[in-house]
């Protein structure tokens, strides 16, 4: 299940969102004009960066259901909520851009945190070896 979704992020999220990073301002022009562009194209930039961070976030929530680890699911959420939050505050002053970067940071740091909580987990209840071990 991870390889596969591993190759998804590979194979499909990278080059959207460097698609979207590069190309994003252009089609903002042609679709919305080009103030809109001047006003949202930082920040579009930088949640196009946002897009594999929220890959892994998803895996790493994922993985760590189907490992039944509830309290470390509720801390990173909580993490993730407040972390994005007080930052989107505080960096409200920069506009859009600062928004943008608010999601970004929060996802990041909690992708990686996940991924460490989810690396402890296995090391101390070991490799799932078959799929119904992945549900007791």
């Amino acid at each position: 299940m991870l390889r596969r979704a591993s190759v998804a992020l590979g194979t499909i999220v990278l080059p959207a969102s460097a698609a979207l990073f590069l190309a994003g301002p252009l089609a903002l022009i042609t679709v919305f004009g080009t103030e809109y562009r001047a006003n949202a194209s930082g920040a579009l930039r930088v949640l196009s960066l946002t897009a594999p961070f929220v890959a892994i976030y998803a895996m790493v929530i994922t993985v760590l259901r189907i490992a039944r680890q509830t309290t470390t699911l509720v801390l990173l959420h909580v993490l993730y909520a407040s972390m994005i939050t007080v930052l989107a505050l505080r960096w409200a002053r920069l506009g859009l851009t600062g928004i943008a970067e608010a999601w970004l940071v929060g996802h990041a740091m909690t992708a990686c945190l996940g991924v460490v909580a989810a690396v402890i987990h296995r090391r101390i209840a070991g490799p799932v070896t078959r799929p119904d071990q992945a549900l007791n």
